[in-house]
């Protein structure tokens, strides 16, 4: 802040002082007010990380609004959820989306303790989820419904003991469901 104890109150100009604080990515908003008494209060209200994007073999950390927040090229392990490969300049819209998925996911407290969760895709219509394995195409917007219509699919699948690789959500007639490639070799063995 280039603020020393000791300074005069009114000796440096609390806009410079705010553009300044403002200017790091990790700084949501900041309130900054002199007191007569020769307090200078400052109240901060840092970004909230939400996922982490990679891009080109590296990884950022981003803000709810989707903001880098900082460069995680150091660490292996990620605790959040990965946008892999959507370049924010390149495929607006579809990082927009992602962006609100993850809002969302935050909001309702979905897939939280999941292990490995990537969301792909160029194209808002394209969106995509990978929970370890099994790759949901959820599309753009009314997540909501969709995921409603998922957890049905995936009760589903369970009661009928059937694997599946990918559940396709982007329809609003039908759910198209991928069973796994192990169970097509399975069905295949068998008839032969």
């Amino acid at each position: 802040m280039k603020v020393k104890k000791g300074d005069k109150l009114f000796s440096f100009n609390l806009s410079e002082l705010y553009n300044r604080l403002k200017s790091y990515p990790w700084i949501k908003e900041t309130e900054i007010r002199r007191e007569l008494t020769g307090i200078l209060h400052i109240r901060i209200k840092e970004a909230t990380p939400i996922a982490i994007l990679n891009l080109n073999e590296k990884n950022y950390l981003l803000d709810n609004d989707g903001i880098i927040l900082e460069d995680l090229s150091d660490a292996k392990a990620f605790f959040l959820p990965v946008l892999k490969d959507i370049d924010p300049t390149k495929h607006n819209a579809s990082y927009k989306e992602a962006i609100d998925f993850v809002k969302f996911m935050n909001e309702k407290k979905l897939f939280l303790n999941t292990g490995s969760l990537q969301i792909f895709g160029h194209r808002p219509e394209d969106l995509s989820i990978k929970i370890d394995n099994l790759i949901i195409k959820i599309g753009a917007g009314d997540f909501e419904r969709k995921l409603t219509r998922l957890e049905f699919v995936r009760q589903e699948m369970i009661r009928r003991n059937i694997p599946a690789d990918t559940i396709d959500l982007r329809f609003s007639d039908k759910i198209i469901v991928k069973p796994n490639e192990s169970l097509d070799n399975v069905k295949k063995k068998t008839t032969r």
